[in-house]
Parts: C-alpha cells; sequence; structure tokens
C-alpha cells in the first residue's frame, strides 16, 4: 500500500477568526493551518464554501458556493490568511472551510463561521 494513502485524513481547521478586508465585498478568514493525522506534514489544499442563508450543520455546506483558493497551504502550524471577495455588502454570511490532502480526501469542516460585510 503507498505510503501516502495511509496517511490519515486533513485535521479540522479550528479558530477561524473573520475581519474586513480592504473592500466592501471582501472579508479575511485567518487559521492556523491544520496537518494530517494530529497536526504534522502539509495538506495540498483548502476548500472554502459560502452562502448568504443559514447554515446549521456542516453537511449543508455541499450546496454552498465554493470559493476559488489560490492558496497553498503552509506546513501545519503556520497563521494563514484567505481574502474570501466577491461578497455583497450589507449582508449577513456563513462559511465553511475544510482542508483536502493529496489524495483528494477531505479533512472535517471548520465551525461555522457566521459574518456581515459592510
Amino acid at each position: 500500500v503507498p505510503a501516502l494513502l495511509l496517511q490519515g485524513l486533513p485535521d479540522r481547521i479550528t479558530a477561524v477568526s473573520v475581519k474586513p478586508a480592504e473592500t466592501v465585498d471582501s472579508v479575511e478568514l485567518s487559521f492556523k493551518a491544520p496537518g494530517l493525522n494530529g497536526g504534522k506534514g502539509r495538506v495540498s489544499r483548502y476548500e472554502l464554501r459560502y452562502i448568504d442563508s443559514v447554515i446549521e450543520k456542516q453537511d449543508d455546506f455541499e450546496f454552498a458556493n465554493e470559493f476559488d483558493c489560490k492558496l497553498t497551504p503552509a506546513a501545519a502550524g503556520t497563521h494563514e490568511t484567505i481574502v474570501l471577495t466577491g461578497l455583497e455588502a450589507g449582508k449577513t454570511w456563513w462559511a465553511g472551510l475544510r482542508a483536502v490532502d493529496q489524495n483528494g480526501r477531505s479533512g472535517p469542516w471548520s465551525d461555522i463561521i457566521k459574518f456581515t460585510t459592510p
């Protein structure tokens, strides 16, 4: 069995903070980069989904808009920031973030992130 397939799933992204970005249609999401199977290594990419209707459980993110995160993940524990753009000002949004490994396996969703654009 290839070593890559023996790795655990990506860790959950926790403690996501949100602050306004440079434009009214965007926000900055900051967090520490997760690792694989207990905080080691590096994930391959991030999946960020957002919607302007209430999200009550993580499974609901499957139906939300996917944001094209161009950020290349850093090593586990490194501070990361994603700027989510293209949002309508003056609205409340719900978002979720998760890590994906090199085999395309997704880790669990972050806690539900709720914010309002200016």
